[in-house]
Formats: structure tokens, sequence, C-alpha cells
């Protein structure tokens, strides 16, 4: 259509992002172009500035239109079933969590008590041999050769 637009002189007014093509546009205008939120937004804008250039209406004003107040919600595209959807939502009873949270908060900055690690080595015999331990880790170890 851009194409076309430029075979008759048609002046293109363009809603251009950094990576758009401004090869046959005339009026490049910045914007996120990505976001169906921004381009409601600069719909709004555009429609604004066109009713001021033309004298419809001022910018003390704001956006009034014949006594009626245009807000830029009006841009946008609403899905029937995502309303549907959000009406049902907020009929849905609360479901409270299978968990409790802790009262009181976890002092992170508090230091681990420090223990005397040297005292738990302390009754270790130099002379006692591996196989001389009780239980089932010091039964024959067997004699069995390869």
């Amino acid at each position: 259509v851009v194409t076309e637009a430029s075979y008759v002189n048609v002046p293109v007014i363009s809603f251009c992002n950094t990576e758009s093509p401004l090869k046959l546009i005339d009026i490049a205008i910045p914007c996120n172009n990505k976001g169906e939120q921004s381009i409601g937004l600069m719909w709004w804008l555009l429609a604004r500035e066109i009713l001021i250039l033309r004298g419809k209406i001022s910018r003390q004003t704001g956006f009034v239109l014949d006594d009626k107040e245009i807000m830029p919600d009006l841009y946008f595209y609403r899905d029937p079933q995502e309303s549907e959807k959000q009406e049902a939502a907020e009929i849905m009873p609360e479901v409270k969590p299978d968990y409790e949270v802790p009262s009181e908060a976890v002092d992170f900055t508090a230091q681990p008590e420090i223990k005397d690690w040297a005292s738990e080595t302390a009754t270790w015999n130099p002379g006692s041999k591996p196989g001389d331990a009780a239980g089932e880790w010091g039964a024959g170890a067997p004699t069995t050769t390869w």
C-alpha cells in the first residue's frame, strides 16, 4: 500500500520503530510499534493532534469533543472472551494456600554459633588401624584374590 501511495503522490505518515525501513515514508513518527498498547496510545495522540490542528479542540480543554471526553482506552481492542474470563476470575472464591508463612522474619545478618572443630577429632587414636573399627565395617574382609 505504501508503494502504491508513492505512485500517486499521497503523503504517507507512519509509526516507525528503529528497524522500520523509511524508503517511501514521508513523515515518520517514532514509537514502539511492537506492542498493542503503544499503538493504541499513538493512535489516540495522533487523533488528538489532528483535532487540535483543525481547531476542534484545544490543549487547555483536553480531548473533549461534542461535550464528551475521549479516553485513550477507546483506542484499544478488547477481546470479548478475555473480558468473560476476567469476570469469571473475579467471581471465583479466593483459594487459601496449603502452607503457612512464618510470622517472624529471618535475620540473615546473624552470625552462626562457632564451634571448636578440633574437639570433634580429639578422640582419634593415631595407632589404630582402619580394620579395628567396631560394627559391620570391621567384619572380616574377603580373602579371595583375583
